[in-house]
């Protein structure tokens, strides 16, 4: 855990930097570990706030879908 937001927060920016220099499976496992403690520091539960973004995603490709059924008519 980290001592504040702020802390967390760069370490999830060192991980996604070093991603960007080494991509891979090894890399990616650091971003997401850094940023369940980027969660964990906001005080935010990691999973739940995985799961409402994953509905928001979802939530929009269904729109998305719905639209293109639709055929762009309103």
């Amino acid at each position: 855990d980290f001592p504040d937001a702020p802390a967390a927060i760069a370490k999830l920016d060192e991980e996604a930097g070093e991603l960007r220099e080494d991509p891979g499976a090894r890399e990616l496992g650091d971003v997401l570990f850094a940023a369940v403690g980027a969660a964990r520091a906001v005080g935010a539960d990691p999973e739940l706030a995985l799961r409402a973004s994953a509905q928001r995603f979802r939530a929009r490709v269904e729109e998305a879908a719905r639209l293109a059924a639709r055929g762009g008519e309103d």
